[in-house]
């Protein structure tokens, strides 16, 4: 994507839904997944597992209940760091409310900062 900017074309069709986008539209999504990046890193920093998981009273020895406990609190952070970008994008207001979370999760996992499974 970063890359797009220096072609020279007036239409492309990207995605899944085959729409047609301008360089106008491509500047917003670059913005927009710079932006998902920016929080996802951020929230990443923000949130420790040991914590997350002692604020939610998970016993120490259930690593997949910290790990699940700690992703979720990221995402959430990630969230709420997140501007709103529900007027920009086409169809955002037409997602779930849960659907931030979701993309956030998403750019947590491409980040590949997620710890390993066993919490390590």
């Amino acid at each position: 994507m970063d890359q797009m900017p220096g072609y020279d074309f007036e239409t492309v069709v990207t995605g899944h839904m085959a729409l047609y986008s301008t360089p106008d539209d491509v500047a917003t999504n670059r913005e927009y997944i710079n932006d998902l990046r920016r929080t996802a890193t951020e929230a990443l920093q923000a949130v420790d597992l040991k914590e997350a998981a002692a604020a939610a009273k998970v016993p120490e020895n259930n690593k997949q209940a910290e790990l699940k406990v700690w992703m979720d609190a990221v995402v959430a952070r990630a969230a709420e760091l997140m501007p709103s970008w529900d007027k920009r994008l086409g169809g955002d207001r037409r997602l779930p409310r849960r659907q931030p979370q979701r993309r956030c999760l998403e750019c947590l996992h491409r980040l590949r900062r997620l710890p390993a499974e066993g919490g390590h």
